[in-house]
């Protein structure tokens, strides 16, 4: 059965967690949050290492676009750990050396033919910002979105889906009405001309029918069951009636008061009998009839 997509497909989420895992983000954040120079030292040694792991693995990556938003991730995560090692205190203002590791690295990527991954020879701190990552981020994701459209529509975490991207979507957009020549560029790398075009493929995601169906789905089963909700309780009163008739005093009780009321009748009717053929030459026909009402009166009024 094929797995139906959800929030963690999304490309700026999926690619996300790999790049962090590749170069090992978590041990630089951690080093440099505990003060751990050591650490934060073998890492910067190893940088070149790790960020060429993570490229590599896209090298054959059909899309050249694909590998261009690749390279971007990757300088959008080192500047903003530049940003962490220049105010960090465990450096001592001796922080030249990973800062210049770093760039040095990223100017080498010129050469390796990202054209849509512009790399300044000087300073990348403003074409890497985080609201430039975001925005871009969520292009990627919107032309993902575009393409598994259907997929998505009748995906059991679609809702989930529209809610993040419509979250994000306000985010940037909020960074992009203040300066949309800032960010005119990054939608360009998806040939994207306005930041309408986003807002069209949000509006398409609609989400066709996995909760409506659950839901009449659920309907349905719980109206199948309802007249065996209702057999089940008689059925026990009849089951609890009968096991304190058999197994407690209740039963012996009842038991003795019948065969009491039949001895009774029996005495009666036994009674009556023997006077009537004792007598019964002597006895009016009515008399008979009305011993007979009697009789039928005593036993129904015992009763």
């Amino acid at each position: 059965m094929t797995k139906d997509i959800d929030k963690n497909d999304l490309p700026s989420i999926k690619h996300y967690n790999i790049l962090k895992k590749c170069i090992r983000y978590n041990d630089i954040i951690d080093a440099i949050d505990n003060n751990k120079r050591t650490e934060a030292d073998n890492w910067i040694t190893n940088l070149n290492t790790y960020s060429l792991d993570y490229l590599n693995k896209y090298s054959d990556d059909a899309s050249d676009d694909n590998s261009n938003k690749h390279c971007r991730d990757l300088i959008y995560l080192l500047e903003y750990i530049k940003t962490r090692i220049t105010v960090s205190p465990i450096f001592d203002g001796q922080n030249v050396y990973m800062l210049s590791n770093i760039d040095n690295f990223v100017k080498s990527l010129i050469s390796q033919g990202y054209e849509k991954c512009p790399i300044n020879s000087t300073d990348n701190s403003e074409l890497y910002t985080q609201n430039r990552r975001h925005l871009d981020d969520l292009c990627e994701d919107i032309t993902y979105i575009n393409e598994k459209l259907n997929k998505i529509n009748n995906s059991s975490q679609c809702k989930d889906i529209k809610d993040h991207i419509v979250e994000q979507r306000i985010s940037v957009k909020e960074k992009y009405n203040l300066n949309s020549d800032e960010y005119f560029d990054v939608l360009k790398y998806y040939s994207y001309e306005t930041f309408d075009y986003i807002e069209s493929i949000i509006e398409k995601i609609r989400c066709n029918n996995h909760n409506r169906d659950a839901s009449e789905g659920a309907s349905q089963s719980s109206g199948e069951y309802t007249p065996i909700l209702v057999v089940l309780p008689l059925l026990g009163i009849i089951l609890i009636s009968f096991s304190l008739y058999k197994l407690t005093p209740l039963g012996q009780l009842l038991n003795a008061k019948i065969m009491n009321k039949i001895k009774h009748w029996k005495i009666i009717s036994d009674k009556e009998t023997d006077e009537i053929l004792e007598h019964t030459s002597e006895i009016p026909h009515t008399y008979l009839q009305d011993k007979g009402y009697h009789m039928l009166y005593n036993t129904l009024g015992d009763a």
